[in-house]
């Protein structure tokens, strides 16, 4: 996400408790981890991972 904001030139700040940058979201959270929301999936717009299914509502 920080890439993102940097490419769009939006200034950002990125907060974390831990030394290491994004140290839980490595290490204490799913593998598996989906994204799940009601939006219909044309809607969905994440940094290369753009819709490309059969099913856009």
């Amino acid at each position: 996400m920080q890439l993102e904001l940097t490419q769009e030139a939006c200034q950002h700040i990125v907060l974390e408790q831990s030394p290491q940058a994004s140290y839980a979201w490595r290490n204490q959270r799913w593998d598996s981890f989906t994204l799940v929301t009601p939006t219909p999936n044309w809607q969905i717009r994440l940094p290369g991972a753009e819709y490309q299914g059969d099913e856009p509502e």
